[in-house]
């Protein structure tokens, strides 16, 4: 019995004493997403996102307009490429209007965030 009871007793003190002498694990640690708040990293994914959706309609505006005009007059090829067209310019259309609405919310002081605007990546 009371050799368990020094062993209880050292094992806590040994303890105590590697608790004292640690350094802390996150003293070393450093922000690894470069942004200082929530607000500068949420900017920062919108402007992103509304880049890439600007991106992926240009680039189904040219498919379109690529198969229109490889279409040589078949009515089918050319009704499939005018819709393609017509999707491209509206989601192009609804992609510029949410950024501006965005912009106007966040930027114009409807929705204070304190990294300002919404910046596109280029």
């Amino acid at each position: 019995m009371n050799r368990k009871i020094r062993t209880l007793i050292a094992a806590g003190l040994t303890n105590v004493a590697l608790a004292a002498l640690a350094t802390p694990a996150y003293a070393a640690l450093t922000n690894p997403i470069g942004y200082n708040s929530l607000d500068d990293l949420i900017s920062a994914v919108l402007g992103y996102l509304f880049a890439a959706a600007g991106l992926i309609a240009v680039t189904f505006l040219v498919v379109g307009g690529i198969q229109y005009m490889m279409s040589g007059g078949d009515k089918m090829g050319v009704q499939a490429a005018q819709g393609k067209i017509t999707g491209a310019l509206v989601g192009l259309v609804i992609a510029v209007c949410s950024f501006l609405i965005v912009d106007l919310v966040i930027c114009k002081g409807i929705l204070e965030m304190s990294s300002g605007c919404v910046t596109l990546p280029f």
